[in-house]
């Protein structure tokens, strides 16, 4: 069997034990065993072992496998229970599996134990998989039951209140809810109040009046997603602490949360709570969610009822006030501060308001005497379109020129429609006003705008204004020119502008957007914007709240001002500042080392001078000038040292080539032949991921060289020296790793100063603590990072990344 598995094993004798594992283990069995003694042991492993399969003898010093059994069927009734026995006999054995044992097993027949625990798993499996159909079964039966009963009640029902009652009581009664409540909102959603419920007890129902709906809780989570809110585990899921211990008081383990509509907005929810965890799948959510909508769809019935009865209300009402209304539609014509002139389509005018006189500097009887081509400009190209926009649609609505008796011209906004007069004459009717004035200040506003937009160009500064009601979004020019778009597509939205959001930045943004729409805080905040063309800018936004006299947030409006320019210039300069911190570090390292390493070997070397000039024996003159020479060893030893570090310094870029890794590392085991063999030690490459890489020759191979002779060089004593050498990419970059087995190193001793130079951790190895130095560097060089893994007496693996 491949799946792993637990089996609990009741035997007091070692030996038996043993024997009972050896046979699972030759069946190939993929399992973990507890072995226990006593009762108290295996009442212990019941509860926290939780095991598979019980394997029990029958008989024990200290209780018996009756005892065994009794405690199985009280504390885990589902978990197979199979005795293996020496002294159980045939018809007793019988008589436990009839009494629910589930199999048995002869100690001298255990090579059939394998078989037995396999069937009995299996068929554990399949009972609970029955169990579980059986379970989704007996739910989606309930649930249907419940849909059946709601939408008979939707039928027959014609009330609101009615319907919200007969709901509950469905719910509960036959879609077997523990409690099933419905709550309405306030207008503002911010508080919920019980309409109807049933299951809840009668001290509970203060709770859910004027409930407040608070943000991390069920209902803000229907109103916020349109959509409905599940919890399949209250105690650990649910945020709010009060709901969860009302819940968890009541048995109540798990809920569902529906939007209730009407007419698509969201007036409430239906609140379904269940005692069983996880009560609900996919398939029973959406039966659920059929549920809501189906008494959202009641409501809008109920509703459009209400208006088809008031509308014949209206109606009633309508002919009983017509001749009320035609004597307001004449208070209307004669005091209307608009021109209306009645007219027919022909052109004719038939009646002229007071207004319509005055604006015209006419009487009525010359305005009807000049009829539309007296008084209308009929040179105007308006003209003709709108006669024929009014004759097609019955109505025009536009702007023409009209002319005083005095001969001058003003521009005019004018509303026409075709009518029917009581005696069944095609009439029209036309409403105007002179709009000289408004226009002349929509030019000087344009002029105003113009400049503003100037002004915004030079500054890099662009504006937006955010309708929260309409969810429109007007940008202007210089905000569509920061964000690379055409200046006429001012029209955008929410969506539109996080799109243009770096995805490295979206997620701040939206945090910090998000939670000032939640709190109506203005805000400032900096981000990068990635345009469609690759390029990356950088913006200053700030932006205010529109708060009305209600107190009512109804918008948005800020400004964007493009910083690329100041950005890049701060991060050129923090580059150039952080350049010459590193080159600073590096030269007072330089000078250390020259003023450290230098000033001993030179200090002996004088001193040994000034020996050999006195009068000393000729056995001191010839050990002086032994130590003399040392010293000048040494001293050349730190000036070569010196040389490689100057060597690090120098740009590698330039002598780039394709370097094979297997090739390299051949050829680094040819250098170190004796020292490979003396220690019989085997180096281990992988190198299918990438095994051809672009880089500096010289330094791969020193970094190479030097990471496996110190993986030689602190080897474990008792150890054959095992070295593997693996590669990985990600396209962008390969990451080498050097693993050994060797001594390892104290991290948390050493860790901050593995790769500085002269460090060495072991004293009874040869070395001077120069070459983890020289790799790093060397590795910091090439463009990439080195980090060291390792533990003392479980060997080091130094990981290396290296761009492609």
């Amino acid at each position: 069997m491949k799946n792993m598995f637990k089996i609990l094993i009741a035997e007091h004798n070692p030996s038996d034990a043993d024997f009972i594992e050896n046979e699972l283990n030759i069946a190939g069995f993929n399992y973990i065993s507890k072995i226990v003694k006593t009762e108290i042991e295996y009442t212990e492993a019941l509860s926290t072992f939780c095991p598979d399969v019980i394997l029990s003898d029958f008989t024990f010093p200290s209780f018996d496998g009756l005892r065994a059994f009794d405690l199985r069927n009280k504390m885990t009734p589902d978990v197979s229970f199979i005795f293996v026995s020496g002294t159980i006999g045939e018809e007793k054995a019988v008589q436990l599996i009839r009494n629910g044992v589930t199999d048995y097993v002869l100690k001298d027949k255990l090579y059939t134990l394998p078989i037995k625990i396999e069937r009995a798993l299996k068929e554990a499996s399949e009972k609970k998989e029955r169990e579980i159909a059986e379970n989704k079964l007996l739910k989606a039966n309930n649930l249907y039951a419940f849909i059946s009963q709601i939408n008979q009640n939707i039928v027959r029902v014609k009330d609101e209140a009615i319907l919200f009652r007969n709901a509950c009581q469905i719910a509960v009664k036959f879609g077997k809810f523990k409690m099933a409540w419905i709550g309405l909102f306030d207008s503002e959603y911010k508080t919920i109040s019980l309409a109807e419920q049933t299951g809840m007890a009668e001290q509970d129902t203060h709770l859910f009046v004027n409930a407040p709906c608070e943000k991390e809780g069920p209902q803000a989570e229907v109103i916020r997603t349109n959509s409905y809110y599940v919890c399949n585990d209250i105690q650990k899921e649910l945020k709010l602490q009060n709901w969860r211990s009302f819940a968890v008081g009541r048995n109540l383990n798990s809920c569902i949360v529906l939007p209730i509509k009407r007419f698509e907005k969201i007036i409430g929810t239906l609140n379904l709570y269940s005692n069983e965890k996880s009560f609900a799948d996919e398939e029973e959510i959406e039966l659920l969610v059929e549920i809501a909508s189906d008494i959202s769809f009641a409501l809008d019935l109920f509703e459009r009822e209400n208006i088809h009865k008031e509308l014949e209300k209206e109606q009633a009402k309508s002919k009983l006030k017509t001749e009320e209304d035609e004597s307001k539609y004449r208070s209307f014509f004669e005091n209307s501060m608009d021109g209306i002139l009645l007219t027919n389509p022909n052109g004719n005018i038939i009646a002229a308001n007071p207004s319509a006189c005055e604006i015209l500097q006419r009487t009525e009887r010359e305005i009807c005497e000049e009829g539309r081509e007296g008084i209308i400009d009929t040179k105007d190209p308006n003209l003709k379109r709108l006669l024929k926009i009014r004759e097609n649609k019955g109505k025009a609505k536009g702007e023409l020129i009209f002319i005083r008796k005095d001969g001058t011209e003003f521009l005019g906004e004018l509303t026409s429609s075709i009518f029917t007069d009581g005696f069944g004459y095609e009439r029209t009717s036309l409403i105007f006003r002179d709009i000289s004035e408004r226009r002349q200040n929509e030019i000087t506003h344009l002029r105003n705008e113009a400049k503003l937009n100037e002004a915004q160009a030079i500054a890099h500064l662009g504006s937006w204004e955010l309708n929260l009601e309409t969810g429109d979004v007007l940008w202007s020019k210089e905000s569509c020119r920061i964000f690379g778009l055409s200046t006429e597509d001012t029209n955008q939205s929410v969506e539109s502008w996080l799109s243009f959001i770096h995805p490295e930045d979206l997620e701040t943004v939206l945090k910090e957007s998000t939670n000032a729409r939640k709190t109506w805080t203005d805000y400032i905040m900096g981000y990068r914007i990635l345009l469609r063309d690759g390029t990356i800018k950088y913006i200053y936004s700030k932006c205010k709240f529109e708060i009305d006299k209600k107190g009512v947030n109804t918008g948005i409006h800020g400004i964007m001002l493009d910083v690329t320019d100041i950005k890049l210039a701060e991060i050129e300069r923090e580059k150039m500042i952080d350049n010459l911190v590193q080159h600073t570090k590096k030269l007072e390292q330089f000078t250390f080392i020259v003023s450290h390493n230098l000033r001993a070997p030179v200090a002996h070397i004088l001193g040994l001078s000034q020996v050999l000039k006195s009068n000393i024996s000729e056995a001191d003159r010839v050990k002086s000038q032994d130590f003399l020479y040392q010293a000048t060893e040494r001293l050349d030893d730190t000036l070569k040292d010196l040389n490689k570090i100057l060597e690090l310094r120098s740009d590698v870029t330039k002598h780039m080539e394709p370097i094979f890794l297997n090739e390299l590392v051949d050829t680094v085991e040819s250098s170190i032949a004796s020292l490979i063999k003396a220690e019989s030690a085997q180096i281990i490459t992988d190198f299918t991921a990438i095994n051809k890489i672009t880089s500096t020759r010289t330094y791969i191979h020193s970094i190479f060289y030097n990471l496996i002779s110190n993986s030689l060089k602190y080897k474990q004593l008792d150890q054959v020296p095992i070295i593997k050498i693996t590669t990985q990419t990600d396209g962008k970059k390969v990451t080498i790793s050097f693993k050994d087995n060797g001594t390892g190193i104290d991290l948390i001793k050493h860790g901050d100063s593995v790769f500085g130079i002269y460090k060495r951790f072991n004293l009874g190895n040869d070395g001077k603590g120069l070459g983890l130095f020289m790799v790093k560097t060397q590795v910091g060089a090439l463009g990439g990072n080195i980090r060291v893994e390792s533990k003392v007496g479980e060997g080091t693996e130094f990981i290396i990344e290296l761009p492609l």
